[in-house]
């Protein structure tokens, strides 16, 4: 008798944590009549057993009970409903190629499948409402992704060097596109983003090199810095923010970004006050930047490594110049730095090995950071103010350049 209640028990427990699926069955399914609702179905890259980064209830909201993998699929069994993907699930799963996530899930967290750099297949089922950061940061095989309509935000670094995604859809449902969140997804050539979206953050579509035009919302309230650098193939902006010859974005005075595809010279817009973080960084064919008078600051990296630049007015009326502004621009040759500067920051022109004249205005020396110019050339000539020379050669920073100084008669 004991024997049969055991033999019962036992077939009552299979019947719970068993899923089955028909031979003609896709592993992209997502018709709960074909998943169960316990089961995650997935292949692999060498045909061997996935080993999940994570296992236990916490993760997916039941205990794993059976890995199996046979014929070309493998199946995740747990005890009862999966209702989350939790955080690093399956992170650095590498031969991880395919994955069917159950329509029981509802949230999906934190690097769940970051560094799976075989995955190029996965079903996200439409009741996912909640996806983390650095979803899919490092996956770089995967190239296209479906985005259920019902998520609320592109999360951080969600697709952060996702070196071959080409195409994404967002849907209607997504208010915000997180930092770094399709980071040097350099494949990416198109992107449509909803009227549902009111901020992009820092850096989001920054090393998006085959992007090629992007349109604004109206939605669109807040764009963060560097949101489109170094996208050397962008061409145009479109909608809100844009300026009209659709080469700038320039939010509330503030140029953010540049659309450098084919271009050599650029005169800025005159409804710019000031130049970005990372506005013009790594434009590296352009040779000659006019800016308006209407600028009065120089934002940090704003002009980093435009390795081409031989041409730039720095205009009066500027008074700050940031922390590597015009680093590494090697071709520059000369610079004027007006009577109205105040303040340089630290390697603001460090690295500008042909950098050979500078003409420094300002009767006061400005506030200076370390490492402004480039040291150790006999070339290098800084002129000054015959009044001024004394206090540039004894002021914090400014003193590290004295070998170099010239008095000159500017006034």
């Amino acid at each position: 008798m004991k024997k049969l209640f055991a033999i019962i028990a036992a077939l009552a427990l299979f019947s719970v944590v068993s899923c089955q699926k028909n031979e003609t069955d896709d592993i992209s399914t997502n018709d709960k009549t074909e998943q169960s609702s316990n089961c995650i179905y997935y292949t692999t890259a060498d045909g061997k057993k996935l080993t999940p980064y994570q296992t236990g209830s916490a993760c997916f909201g039941a205990q794993l009970v059976s890995n199996t993998y046979t014929d070309g699929q493998g199946v995740l069994v747990f005890d009862d409903t999966i209702t989350s993907i939790g955080d690093e699930a399956f992170r650095s799963c590498y031969n991880l190629a395919s994955i069917s996530i159950p329509n029981s899930v509802l949230s999906i967290g934190d690097k769940t499948f970051a560094f799976c750099t075989s995955l190029t297949k996965i079903t996200i089922p439409q009741g996912v409402t909640s996806m983390g950061d650095e979803v899919f940061w490092g996956c770089t095989s995967l190239a296209s992704i479906d985005i259920p309509n019902g998520v609320t935000s592109i999360g951080n670094a969600t697709f952060n060097h996702c070196s071959k995604l080409r195409s994404i859809t967002i849907p209607n449902s997504v208010s915000s596109i997180g930092e770094q969140a399709f980071y040097s997804c350099s494949k990416l050539k198109t992107i449509s983003i909803p009227d549902s979206v009111t901020s992009i953050g820092e850096k989001a579509f920054y090393g998006c090199s085959s992007l090629e035009s992007i349109t604004i919302p109206n939605s669109v309230t807040s764009i963060g810095e560097g949101a489109f650098s170094v996208c050397s193939n962008l061409a145009e902006f479109n909608g809100k923010f844009a300026s009209d010859d659709g080469r700038c974005l320039i939010v509330d005075g503030t140029l953010l970004s540049f659309a450098p595809a084919e271009l050599t010279e650029y005169t800025i817009p005159n409804n710019a006050t000031s130049i970005g973080v990372y506005a013009f960084y790594g434009c590296s064919d352009l040779k000659s930047i006019k800016l308006p008078d209407s600028v009065t600051s120089i934002g940090d990296i704003a002009f980093e490594a435009c390795s081409s630049l031989e041409d730039i007015n720095i205009p009066d009326g500027v008074r700050t110049i940031g922390q590597s502004a015009f680093r590494i621009c090697s071709t520059l040759e000369s610079i004027t730095i007006p009577q109205s500067v105040i303040s340089i920051g630290k390697k603001a022109f460090q690295g500008c090995t042909n950098l050979i004249k500078i003409y420094c205005l300002p009767a006061t020396p400005p506030a200076g950071g370390e490492d402004m110019f480039v040291a150790g050339s006999t070339l290098i000539k800084i002129y000054v103010d015959d009044d001024s020379l004394s206090a540039y050669q004894r002021a914090t920073f400014w003193q590290n350049y004295a070998s170099y100084y010239m008095g000159h008669d500017f006034y």
